[in-house]
């Protein structure tokens, strides 16, 4: 399918979102903190996954690049993915996941987040300012649960839950593309928040499930820029039941009541990979 490219000149280096285009109508929107979002152009409708920390208003950026009316979901409900939420009239969440959305437990997040990553990653302490307020719908934003499927026009989304991140983790699969956006998912450093339910157990028949398809080449991360190949979501599958509390550390820099752990193979096909995960997890 055909798809044309916007230009993209007038993209200031100095942007608080940087824009690549990644062709076939894709679109990355990264941020200073590590976090990017992804945007898919059909032929009447655009889809963007993930609205980022919401420290700026994500609008502009997208403007952009299309026009078109956007489809705006959340791969998962955590604060770095849900954070421009309010400048849009809808958005899409995993319906298990929505009560997070209204009981304040994002803004506690971000709270305990930044106070972590101030101490373990000091260089990004000049991004983490206040977020800056911008015209919201006047209505407030509707959240609905997301459905199977997107249809973009001419261009059709398949949504599937992979969990392990959260329990109702999504990710979605562009055929058009042969890419699964698979967010905080999957990943080289997946943190299971899962306690104290759900099991790496569960986590790893669901990524063999998804290791089988045979219409996806491209794993796309939130987290990670560069794309990974399908094959690590089969090699995932078999590295998170190698996790013991034996073989694995404990995690000092822990914002959670729980001790986390950390599982880590530091040579591997995919470089160096590791869970975080609590005991709970391990069944």
């Amino acid at each position: 399918m055909e798809i044309k490219q916007p230009s993209l000149a007038a993209v200031s280096a100095e942007s608080f979102y940087k824009i690549e285009a990644r062709g076939n109508g894709i679109y990355r929107i990264s941020e200073s903190l590590g976090v990017g979002e992804s945007l898919i152009l059909g032929k009447e409708r655009a889809l963007l996954i993930d609205t980022g920390y919401g420290l700026r208003d994500i609008r502009p950026a997208i403007r952009q690049i299309t026009d078109l009316p956007l489809v705006v979901m959340n791969s998962h409900v955590h604060t770095d993915h849900t954070g421009c939420n309010g400048a849009f009239e809808t958005v899409y969440v995993p319906g298990g996941e929505m009560p997070k959305v209204f009981d304040g437990s994002l803004d506690r997040e971000r709270l305990l987040l930044f106070q972590s990553l101030r101490q373990s990653r000091p260089h990004l302490r000049q991004f983490m300012v206040d977020k800056e307020n911008w015209e919201t719908p006047p209505g407030g934003t509707r959240y609905l649960p997301l459905p199977e499927r997107i249809d973009l026009g001419g261009r059709e989304m398949e949504l599937e839950i992979i969990g392990g991140h959260t329990p109702q983790s999504t990710m979605v699969i562009d055929p058009a593309s042969r890419t699964a956006f698979v967010a905080d998912g999957i990943g080289t450093q997946v943190w299971l928040f899962l306690h104290p339910f759900g099991t790496v157990q569960e986590y790893s028949e669901s990524l063999r499930r998804f290791s089988r398809r045979t219409d996806v080449d491209i794993l796309q991360l939130s987290h990670k820029r560069e794309p990974m190949p399908f094959s690590f979501a089969a090699y995932y599958a078999d590295f998170v039941l190698r996790a013991r509390i034996r073989n694995s550390v404990v995690w000092p820099n822990n914002r959670f009541d729980v001790t986390v752990y950390r599982y880590t193979e530091p040579e591997s096909p995919y470089g160096a990979v590791s869970m975080f995960y609590c005991a709970s997890n391990l069944g």
